[in-house]
């Protein structure tokens, strides 16, 4: 709180000289005194932008508790069918016609390249059902990043929402595709675009973070939530 009103303050003292310096400069090219105008004027603007500063910070922190505390306890993978693979690997939500989902498809082969001595679980999920997969294994052949589902290391299941309604609804997220580090304590470590820098990195801090040793066996899931596009 200390911190927050030494921001708000040092914010308002920067603007108020601002406006000062404003003040000075119209007032004196005229030979003009300040009056008691120009000093209330200064003196408004300090208090008007410690005030303001101050109850954004208040709103900010009370964001960033709620967003903590959205980010504890998530459900493990509940009403979904497996596809490809045994359960055993980071969970993503996939739509086999985005284009962006099958670059993440890849992203999700890198990492689990990476990290293969299963401290790290990889599962891919999609609302598509078995039929639209099999449309995709015959006719997408010819779309960017195309590989058969069963060529990936990691598994494929299909899900009837909840999973992304407890992943992307719960953090308004209404872009896609989505990634979530998860530590084995079922807290979000981190969630963000498969298509940023530096997962890897993130995925071996949440390791750390759980006390795991890397070339050991832990929890730790990285959700990708993809559209399903028709």
């Amino acid at each position: 709180m200390v911190a927050s009103k030494r921001g708000a303050a040092l914010h308002a003292l920067v603007l108020g000289g601002l406006g000062a310096w404003l003040t000075f400069a119209f007032t004196n090219p005229l030979g003009q005194s300040w009056t008691l105008k120009d000093y209330v004027f200064v003196l408004a603007v300090i208090v008007a932008v410690f005030y303001n500063r101050l109850s954004t910070m208040k709103y900010e922190n009370l964001m960033q508790i709620e967003h903590r505390k959205k980010r504890q306890s998530v459900q493990s993978l509940q009403r979904i069918e497996w596809v490809h693979g045994l359960p055993r690997q980071i969970e993503l939500n996939k739509g086999t016609w985005c284009k962006d989902s099958r670059a993440a498809l890849k992203t999700m082969e890198k990492l689990r390249q990476v990290f293969t001595h299963g401290g790290v679980q990889f599962v891919a999920l999609t609302q598509e059902k078995r039929e639209e997969l099999a449309a995709y294994e015959e006719k997408g052949r010819g779309a960017s990043d195309f590989q058969p589902l069963e060529e990936f290391s990691f598994s494929i299941a299909i899900e009837d929402g909840l999973m992304s309604k407890e992943y992307l609804v719960r953090f308004d997220i209404y872009h896609i595709p989505h990634m979530f580090i998860i530590g084995k304590d079922k807290v979000i470590h981190w969630y963000g675009k498969p298509s940023e820098k530096g997962i890897e990195g993130r995925i071996r801090d949440c390791l750390l973070a759980d006390n795991t040793p890397l070339n050991a066996e832990s929890f730790a899931v990285a959700d990708v939530h993809m559209k399903k596009v028709n």
